[in-house]
């Protein structure tokens, strides 16, 4: 008995120790703090070890616990199941609401201590990594990452990860992203803090962190994609699923930012705080596509809320989810970033000085503010950090506001599309008037906006051109009424219209410069495919809009394809050679879409977007120039290896390895071509029955049902054979091909996970020189299967969804290339103050 009690009383004691794991975050955010508002004391280097140590630490224990079993912390049972592998357990620290959080922030913590302990410089300028660990470690403490688990819990059986993350994959890819993402907050603090020092080694810092982090990025959405490619149950890897789209919003700029330094125009100090800004902007509202459950439908979204779908309306729904309990603080954290992002954009744009440092503070009031007294005073103290922000602004400005009919249709733009977005909540019918506009929409009209208020000239004629672009563009990815759209391009025309022949621009007719054009295209046609993909991510809260992105973005790909040997070629950029190279691609277009239309494989005849363009519309626009970029790069390729073999330079090897970056996008975009876009997934189309006697002809190859195999989670192989779930059920499909009679199986399956009710489909491959065919079983048809076996039935007919993927191989080869190329880039860029040669 006393034996007994003792054993009690050590169990209660080491319970109660848990219980201490609490004040890691709070530790964590009093060391990232310390950092923030003494930044000098921050670099003594052992205090600068303390503070790295104390941020770290919560992730630290965190994964321990995780791998230990630890099931005293409730996050610990929720994650870790009975018999969960290690790599599994390890990886639940990313799977759940808590731990990307206290990753993040230690991801931070350490570039910080990094650069604080590699430079001199006062990175304080825009404090923007300190400022985001202390508001990530402020969220997580109002998270309660080491809360204890019940007496309940103590006493069941622990509750397992989401299956779908039950893979090697996921065990590394979200790390990676998140690497991504930090790397990515880095390049743009360092950005900000190199403004208006043309001659600061920051530059060169920034430079090698951007490059840094698009090989991060590459490599992160890469394996994304391979997941759901291996996993999920659409025989695809990309299909413009929002946190998709997000976490290519970061890489994009991160692009443009790599080819901004080779033209003029981003030379431009408002340029480049305004790439910068953009950067963080983008980053935060990737994660947040990814935190904010509720808002974006997507299968990726693993983490969220769990409430009813709020309003229809973009901003409106944003704020909705912003009052859920749990992700309230975190989400009201991002859309303060987000406004202070928009601040710093606005302030870019009308040239006044970068925001003082008191603004990075401010970002942290409304997540304070949300755990202390509620979301209600969170949303209210994010308006008033908004109304300061541009009450500064406003008063900084070099330029100033002149009242006169440019400024009126400003506000009356402004006030037409406040009453679309919070008017009438009942949209009427499009034939007789729609005066519904997304909130989203409002927020980028916004800046554009106040800043045409502000400019004249030229400048003028910009930002009012972009305003009507921008209307278009929101019309046509749904994100505005046609009504609403057109009566703001009437206000904002009408001055234009009525302007004074004499007080108009002059008309000049400068020469152009082909090889200056070129240069400056890249970025800019980045900027406006970044602009696009952006609002086409607003119009797929509800459902991802795969043809939109498409349908859109295949003329902009066309005109950087065609650029791309214009880009690399041997001599002097001249308009005989652009109008070569435009003939060509456009008489091939036109010849593919007479000869070789009906002969597209896949779906090409299935449309698009519901507009009436079809796959085989768009295949036929992008093949032409992906074509021709291969021999336009090859060239330059073969070229710039017989420069290194002369004489090798990091020059020379650099230059090898951007083309070799190239040459893979474009193979990656030809794959692209022939294995998702001329591929509708979810048609019936590709829902076959196969059966045991008769050999169902698809793609070339016959299919016959040979066997099924059912695998306990008892059996003794069931760990070397399935390795995850407590069942599986699967099908031995033998398929000979029509013309070589060569033979192969396959073997789809799903596995089954007791614990959380849910399946997982285990997506059967087969390889051959032209692409790659993929079989599924879906889990409703397995679950029959396990019915009629179950109940002596017996079973001679299945149906498996079947899709042919040809020259999806180009997709990973020109992925892989894309991150060799990086590589070798990164490797042959000279170190900070280092001298190099041709």
């Amino acid at each position: 008995m006393l034996l007994a009690q003792v054993f009690e009383a050590v169990l209660s004691a080491s319970y109660r120790l848990f219980g201490l794991l609490a004040v890691l975050p709070w530790l964590g955010l009093i060391a990232s703090c310390f950092a923030l508002f003494a930044p000098q004391r921050s670099r003594d280097g052992s205090l600068s070890a303390i503070i790295l140590l104390t941020q770290i630490l919560p992730f630290v224990v965190l994964v321990t616990a995780l791998a230990m079993r630890a099931t005293e912390l409730a996050l610990v049972w929720a994650t870790v199941g009975e018999d969960l592998p290690l790599i599994y357990r390890v990886s639940g620290a990313w799977a759940s609401r808590e731990g990307p959080l206290l990753m993040w922030a230690a991801m931070l913590s350490f570039l910080s201590w990094w650069y604080r302990q590699r430079t001199t410089f006062n990175m304080q300028k825009a404090p923007l990594i300190e400022s985001v660990t202390c508001l990530l470690f402020l969220v997580s403490i109002g998270m309660e990452p080491f809360s204890l688990s019940t007496e309940y819990m103590r006493q069941s059986v622990p509750a397992e990860m989401n299956p779908l993350l039950q893979t090697s994959l996921m065990a590394i890819h979200p790390p990676i992203i998140f690497v991504f993402y930090s790397l990515t907050l880095l390049t743009a603090q360092l950005d900000l803090c190199c403004v208006g020092e043309p001659e600061s080694s920051l530059r060169g810092y920034g430079h090698r962190a951007a490059l840094s982090s698009f090989i991060v990025g590459t490599v992160g959405i890469g394996l994304g994609g391979l997941w759901a490619f291996t996993v999920l149950d659409w025989g695809g890897y990309w299909a413009w699923d929002p946190v998709e789209t997000g976490s290519l919003l970061p890489w994009l700029i991160i692009a443009i930012r790599l080819h901004a330094p080779h033209s003029s125009l981003f030379r431009s100090v408002i340029i480049q705080r305004s790439c910068a800004t953009v950067l963080v902007g983008s980053t935060f509202f990737a994660t947040l596509v990814t935190r904010a459950g509720g808002v974006w439908a997507s299968v990726h979204a693993f983490v969220g809320s769990t409430g009813d779908t709020p309003s229809s309306d973009g901003l409106q729904r944003l704020l909705s989810v912003s009052f859920d309990t749990v992700a309230g603080a975190e989400i009201m954290a991002y859309l303060s970033i987000l406004t202070l992002v928009l601040g710093h954009l606005l302030a870019a744009m009308l040239e006044t000085p970068s925001l003082p440092r008191r603004h990075w503070f401010n970002a942290m009031s409304p997540a304070l503010v949300s755990l202390i007294f509620g979301p209600t005073a969170a949303v209210l103290m994010l308006a008033v950090m908004a109304i300061l922000l541009l009450r500064w602004i406003t008063l900084h400005a070099e330029k100033i506001l002149q009242f006169n009919i440019e400024s009126g249709s400003v506000v009356v733009m402004i006030l037409v599309s406040i009453v679309a977005t919070f008017g009438p909540s009942s949209e009427p019918s499009p034939e007789v008037w729609s005066w519904w506009m997304d909130g989203l929409l409002l927020i980028c009209l916004i800046i554009p906006l106040i800043v045409h208020a502000y400019y004249s000239g030229r400048s003028r004629e910009i930002t009012r051109w972009s305003i009507v672009l921008l209307l278009l563009l929101g019309t046509w990815v749904g994100l505005a009424g046609v009504p609403t759209a057109a009566l703001l391009i009437i206000v904002a025309l009408v001055p234009w219209v009525l302007e004074d022949a004499a007080d108009s621009i002059a008309d000049s007719k400068p020469r152009l410069n082909i090889s200056r054009f070129v240069r400056t295209f890249a970025p800019v046609l980045g900027a406006i495919y970044f602009t696009m993909t952006l609002f086409v991510l607003f119009a797929s809260m509800d459902v991802p809009q795969f043809g939109l992105h498409e349908v859109l973005g295949a003329p902009l790909l066309v005109l950087a394809l065609l650029g791309l040997p214009l880009a690399h070629g041997v001599g002097k950029i001249d308009a005989r050679r652009v109008a070569v190279v435009a003939s060509i691609a456009f008489g091939s277009t036109l010849i593919g879409g007479l000869l070789f239309m009906d002969v597209l494989p896949g779906d090409a005849h299935l449309a698009l977007a519901g507009a009436g363009i079809t796959r085989g519309v768009i295949a036929i626009l992008l093949l032409p120039p992906l074509l021709l970029a291969i021999p336009g790069l090859l060239i330059p390729m073969w070229s710039a290896v017989g420069q290194v073999r002369m004489k090798a330079s990091a020059v020379r090897v650099r230059r090898f390895g951007t083309v070799v970056i190239h040459f893979g996008l474009v193979l990656l975009l030809l794959g692209h071509v022939f294995s998702t876009t001329l591929v509708a997934r979810g048609d019936l189309g590709h829902v076959v029955s196969v059966t045991q006697d008769v050999p169902v002809i698809v793609g070339g190859r016959a299919y016959t049902l040979d066997s099924f195999e059912v695998i306990p989670a008892t059996d003794d192989e069931y760990d070397s054979k399935v390795g995850a779930g407590d069942g599986y059920i699967g099908l031995n499909l033998k398929v000979v091909d029509t013309t070589s009679f060569d033979q192969t199986s396959m073997t789809p399956g799903v596995i089954r996970f007791d614990d959380s009710m849910m399946t997982r489909s285990e997506v059967s491959r087969a390889m051959t020189a032209s692409g790659v065919t993929i079989a599924i079983l879906d889990a409703q048809q397995a679950s029959d299967l396990m019915l009629k076996m179950e109940a002596g039935e017996g079973v001679d007919r299945v149906r498996v969804t079947i899709y042919d993927l040809p020259l999806n191989h180009l997709v990973w080869l020109g992925w892989l290339l894309m991150v060799g190329g990086s590589l070798v880039v990164l490797t042959t860029t000279p170190r900070v103050g280092a001298k190099e040669e041709e």
